[in-house]
């Protein structure tokens, strides 16, 4: 099947990139400069040079496509205020814009569209699946405000046919994993803001891969699937994890208001709220299964990669 993947060279669209080629799909991605695309052909993948914020570009890198995935978003490392949220709400939606009406002029394939939970809002005490209503009042869940009415009203008016895989924490040897947590505790400057009792849902990159390459083959039109490990963990015992695994004594705390100033308000939300996730739906529909079902299997995983040690079992 032929793929065009936007976000292709980034953390989560790279691992698709592999995934979909390794199963042989013939794949093209948008890359921005020829260094990026010599990136995309490492992979396997045929760079179609492009910006999703110039639009004169999309139609042309998108023709004939079978299917479109859409892993580019914003990064959220670094200080996050609402201010900042908005400036990238807004670029979002620039973005999406270009996207659908390209695909609505050239040709209406599948697009598969990539949402953070966090677009339904804090969990609480429950669960967040694919029934839970949009919220844009918390955490980087505000980045979907400007873009997610746009893109419920071209999907009414077009009839686009849209899949939605609904990303939760998703780590790896690389990203806000590498820079904000790893290398924190190595250094021993991590911190937990607040008392590290909310709950998240986690998964591993190369899990969140498979998930795509699925909804790719299947192409379950209308559907939305939570793509997330079937172990939610506080935040204290996803640090301590980490800590464990590398050989570093236990995280220290900071209270919240700390974290405000340091992190910015957003960013300080996005850690400290509930994003419990349930994955029934994606297991059973399509057939996902997680090569590292917890976070317990996927960290270890993840730091001794960071280290260069061989994978257990090897």
């Amino acid at each position: 099947m032929n793929v065009f993947v936007f976000g292709g060279t980034g953390f989560i669209g790279s691992r698709v990139v592999t995934s979909l080629v390794r199963s042989g799909h013939t794949v093209s991605a948008l890359a921005r400069s020829q260094e990026k695309a010599g990136f995309l052909r490492k992979l396997g993948a045929s760079p179609r040079l492009g910006d999703l914020a110039q639009p004169q570009t999309i139609p042309d890198a998108i023709k004939g496509a079978e299917v479109i995935v859409q892993a580019a978003f914003p990064p959220f490392l670094g200080r996050s205020t609402t201010r900042r949220v908005r400036r990238d709400g807004e670029v979002g939606l620039i973005q999406m814009k270009n996207l659908l009406e390209a695909v609505v002029q050239v040709n209406k394939v599948p697009v598969i569209l990539t949402e953070g939970t966090m677009l339904r809002g804090d969990s609480g005490d429950g669960w967040l699946d694919e029934t839970s209503p949009y919220r844009f009042d918390k955490g980087h869940g505000r980045l979907g405000e400007p873009s997610i009415p746009y893109v419920l009203k071209m999907e009414r008016q077009h009839n686009l046919p849209l899949v939605r895989i609904m990303i939760t924490g998703a780590y790896g040897p690389g990203s806000w994993f590498k820079e904000s947590v790893y290398d924190y505790v190595k250094k021993g400057w991590f911190r937990i803001f607040g008392d590290g009792k909310n709950i998240w849902s986690l998964v591993h990159v190369d899990d969140v891969a498979e998930a795509y390459r699925l909804a790719v083959e299947k192409l379950p039109i209308g559907q939305s699937f939570v793509v997330a490990d079937d172990e939610p963990c506080t935040m204290l015992d996803f640090a301590n994890l980490v800590a464990r695994e590398m050989g570093k004594p236990p995280v220290k705390f900071f209270p919240k208001w700390v974290g405000g100033i340091m992190l910015g308000n957003v960013l300080l939300e996005a850690l400290t709220m509930n994003q419990r996730a349930r994955n029934t739906k994606a297991k059973k529909e399509l057939g996902w299964k997680p090569k590292y079902p917890t976070y317990k299997e996927g960290i270890p995983a993840v730091i001794r990669e960071l280290e260069g040690r061989p994978p257990l079992g090897r």
